[in-house]
């Protein structure tokens, strides 16, 4: 149905997948600059970490399909330091790209391979892109093995009932 500018459709489409929503949008040719991710140099040894945890519960994140990950660089400018750029196209087209959870209970957040971090600020226009301090960029950043995860899907978001995530 056609209502001035909007159209609803009734049907079901999975997020993930092949011809899954995420997949669909990323075919779609609009984000067209895939960037590798760097490694940072850093004093800490590099640790390889499976999966990103992000805590968002004390900031009242808006969820979003695509969030920006930020950080400071040594000057204290708020730099982009991961976007759909980065990201494994193949690997989150089947797997997506950002999971919002309700609560870190989903976690072993004591398993040496989870990195558990908290938002420090939102930003972006709609508050749904994440800031990070520079120690937590430079610990998990640091290893070319989670970036590698990282790419592939495994961005994993703590916000609360308010995003109606129960679970996942």
């Amino acid at each position: 149905v056609q209502a001035g500018y909007s159209l609803t459709l009734d049907g079901f489409t999975p997020f993930d997948g092949a011809g899954g929503f995420i997949d669909l949008i990323l075919k779609s040719g609009y984000f067209v600059e895939w960037e590798k991710l760097s490694r940072e140099q850093s004093r800490y040894k590099p640790v390889a970490y499976e999966r990103l945890i992000i805590e968002t519960r004390h900031l009242n994140v808006n969820p979003a399909l695509f969030p920006k990950i930020y950080s400071y660089d040594k000057e204290g400018n708020k730099v982009l330091v991961y976007s759909l750029m980065n990201a494994d196209r193949e690997a989150i087209s089947q797997k997506g790209y950002a999971h919002y959870y309700s609560d870190t209970q989903y976690f072993d957040l004591g398993h040496a391979k989870n990195f558990y971090c908290p938002a420090m600020e939102l930003s972006g226009t709609k508050g749904n892109d994440l800031v990070i301090s520079r120690e937590d960029y430079i610990k998990f950043f640091g290893s070319d093995v989670s970036l590698q995860n990282l790419s592939r899907g495994q961005l994993y978001i703590v916000a609360g009932e308010s995003v109606g995530a129960p679970g996942r």
